[in-house]
């Protein structure tokens, strides 16, 4: 008789700390798949994602805020806009891959969004979008829902 063994290897990733706040309305739960959809123009690598009127969310003033479902759907995190130019791992409060919508509620600067690359280096990280107070609620995050992994804010 041949035994079989199952092994589970768990990654260990060192991410760096940041300064940024993280607050969730609610417990967090396992993120759920998204049904599966035919491919069509907007599934295109570079995609804009649809903007809407921020007035539909219900972010904060000066906080930046990722959705787990789309059209701003609980739960919610609210991420404070600190630490102009730095690099925001989603994954230190478990938001890594999880957004579908999100509102960016500062009337000054910016943040960009990242996808994680296969590599801890930065210089393989996948520029997704950009959020600012002339696109600053973005209802379905389309081809980058469940993608964002970084955040990087710009004062």
């Amino acid at each position: 008789m041949v035994g079989i063994k199952l092994l589970v290897l768990l990654p260990v990733i060192a991410l760096p700390l940041s300064m940024a706040a993280c607050t969730a309305d609610e417990p967090l739960s396992a993120p759920t798949p998204l049904p599966s959809t035919t491919e069509d123009a907007n599934s295109m690598a570079g995609a804009t994602p649809t903007v809407s009127k921020p007035s539909r969310s219900d972010c904060p003033a000066d906080s930046l805020c990722l959705y787990r479902r789309t059209g701003f759907g609980q739960p919610r995190a609210r991420l404070a806009l600190s630490d102009c130019n730095k690099r925001n791992y989603l994954s230190i409060w478990g938001w890594s891959a999880r957004a579908r919508s999100a509102a960016y509620t500062a009337t000054t600067g910016s943040v960009t969004f990242y996808d994680d690359g296969p590599t801890p280096a930065a210089d393989d990280d996948i520029k997704l979008f950009t959020m600012g107070p002339d696109n600053a609620a973005i209802e379905d995050l389309g081809i980058h829902s469940e993608k964002v992994d970084i955040f990087i804010p710009s004062c």
